[in-house]
């Protein structure tokens, strides 16, 4: 791709196609090259004259490198080859990725979990004081997970892996959107070196109308804070074609405003039993209010700067030169085609301020502007999370792509392994912090998953020894429960005996409030009551405790200390386990 450009743009003469020359095979005549060629010169010149100085790329339909898609030599990776591994590594994310977050457990899994079987533990967002969360986020998760239900009746340990698989599948079918639109739009190079990249991330292995309206569904429903990640939309609708489009962008906001948050009202209003639009309260509590998340503790802006070194090691570094390094290689393959007389020239055109000139760039800083942003607004936040940066991982993987793609055009033709090195040092620090994370912080799943099964499949004690129903408890180790999903709702011992099972906290060095279950009772019944011993402090309510005398069995970490009185090494003291 760049190699051709490179040839029209310092030797005139060299822009002449190949000599005439006619090709055999089995079935007949190809075409003739240079016929393709000045047919692609002609086309590009009727699509200036009718583009008319607009920049509009579907007009012009270059790509980043190039002004006229036949440059670009670039093959597009298969169909087949994409969906195959992107399936693969999905479902394999859906196995073995860490849920390294409890807010995705209590917020999320829970309420899922209580829409399914009836009981789940309750934040104090889902209260119908603070209503701050959004049910209808949970809802659209709620009915694909009914029908699986079904298949996976006998363990809700399948549930969960088969319902991680199937939103797994929606990832991978964004992938696979996002790379046709980078390859069409900038190029098949820079979009084959973005799958790679983010194929390989252990970041993202863990993470039109259309256009407009899944914006406004994201930041009305997932999180207001998403809005950040429609900018580019808001960019080229607003200011650079606001002739042809700030009419079509107001009627579509306001058409998939309305759409949305009847929604919202509807689902929130009959599942918290009051008028409820939840977005709002969240950007009130976060914004407004006087204590607001840093509650929940606050870390210095450089605990994201070690987040993103950890998942996704060189890429940052990459992506922030992506923006001059790809303008200085854009600016030489400006120009213009003179295809008279059967004889193709070029011409480079200087910078100018017209849309027309920089229209295949706008992109690569619309991208970056918005990563810019959204990083701005969370790096200056004193409440600090590594799932708040989760939204701009795309853009890390595609900025480092443009990066690599870029240095192609710098460097001499022997050396174009060089950005394929750097991929692989990428994919090897990558494929190593996955493996550490796997190997560290796998155990607590895998024992709640080894428990589920013993109770379900094959216990081999009498339950009439124990609780009914039987308690489960876990102390320091809550943060780290994989969600009730891991508990089964009943189990039954070789002896017939039958009790249900229920998941319990014992008191540790952890001071702040924990999540409570829900109250028994029928959906949206529960869900209506304002809980007791809740409050948006974080302080702690000693009603969540039950002593651990009254556990059945304890899931605990054993550091190999003698641990303290609050959190004591329950391997050790043998008067209870």
């Amino acid at each position: 791709m760049y190699h051709r450009q490179r040839r029209l743009q310092n030797n005139p003469a060299a822009a002449a196609p190949p000599p005439r020359q006619k090709l055999l095979d089995n079935h007949g005549l190809f075409d003739d090259p240079e016929k393709i060629f000045q047919d692609e010169i002609l086309k590009h010149e009727k699509r200036v004259r009718t583009d008319a100085g607009a920049g509009t790329w579907e007009t012009l339909r270059g790509k980043l490198f190039v002004s006229i898609p036949f440059l670009d030599t670039d093959p597009p990776m298969t169909t087949s080859f994409l969906l195959k591994m992107l399936a693969s590594i999905r479902i394999a994310s859906a196995f073995y990725s860490v849920i390294n977050d409890c807010d995705e457990i209590y917020n999320y899994w829970e309420p899922l979990h209580l829409l399914l079987f009836g009981r789940g533990f309750q934040t104090w967002e889902y209260s119908p004081e603070y209503s701050i969360r959004s049910w209808l986020y949970i809802f659209f998760h709620y009915i694909p997970a009914y029908f699986l239900s079904f298949i996976t009746a006998d363990s809700k340990v399948a549930l969960f892996y088969t319902f991680r698989i199937l939103l797994g599948f929606f990832h991978a079918a964004a992938e696979f959107h996002l790379y046709n639109s980078v390859g069409q739009r900038l190029g098949y190079g820079i979009a084959r070196l973005y799958f790679i990249i983010n194929l390989l991330a252990v970041g993202t292995f863990y993470s039109g109308f259309l256009a407009i309206f899944c914006t406004a569904f994201s930041a009305l429903v997932g999180w207001p804070f998403a809005a950040v990640l429609g900018l580019p939309i808001v960019v080229e609708m607003l200011l650079i074609r606001r002739g042809e489009y700030i009419f079509k962008f107001i009627k579509n906001a306001i058409l998939s405003g309305i759409a949305v948050l009847a929604l919202l009202y509807t689902v929130d209003s009959h599942y918290y039993g009051k008028t409820v639009i939840a977005p709002f309260n969240i950007v009130l509590y976060n914004v407004f209010s006087k204590h607001g998340p840093e509650l929940y503790g606050v870390e210095p802006f450089t605990y994201y700067i070690k987040n993103l070194i950890l998942n996704w090691n060189i890429a940052p570094f990459l992506a922030l030169l992506a923006v001059p390094l790809s303008l200085i290689a854009y600016i030489p393959t400006c120009c213009t085609f003179d295809s008279k007389n059967n004889k193709v020239t070029s011409q480079v055109i200087r910078p100018t301020n017209s849309i027309a000139y920089w229209y295949r760039f706008i992109p690569v800083v619309l991208i970056a502007l918005t990563a810019f942003v959204w990083s701005f607004i969370f790096f200056s936040q004193p409440h600090k999370e590594e799932r708040f940066l989760f939204p701009i991982y795309p853009h890390i993987a595609l900025l480092m792509a443009i990066t690599l793609s870029s240095i192609r055009h710098f460097i001499p033709k022997k050396f174009n392994f060089f950005p394929y090195l750097l991929v692989a040092t990428f994919a090897l620090m990558s494929i190593s912090r996955g493996f550490a994370v796997f190997k560290h912080y796998r155990g607590i799943a895998e024992t709640h998953k080894q428990l589920h099964d013993y109770l379900v499949f094959h216990p081999d004690v009498h339950f009439d020894q124990m609780n009914d129903p039987i308690q489960v408890c876990t102390g320091k180790e809550w943060h780290r429960f994989p969600s009730n999903f891991f508990i089964p709702e009943k189990a039954t011992d070789k002896y017939g005996v039958t009790k249900k099972v229920e998941l319990h906290f014992i008191r540790s060095a952890f001071r702040g409030l924990l999540p409570k279950p829900y109250e028994i009772g029928a959906v949206p019944n529960i869900t209506r009551l304002i809980p007791t011993d809740m409050n948006e402090l974080n302080q702690e309510e000693p009603s969540r405790y039950i002593p651990v005398e009254m556990c059945d069995y304890l899931i605990d970490f054993d550091d190999g200390t003698n641990g303290n009185p609050d959190e004591p090494n329950f391997v050790q003291v043998n008067t209870i386990y």
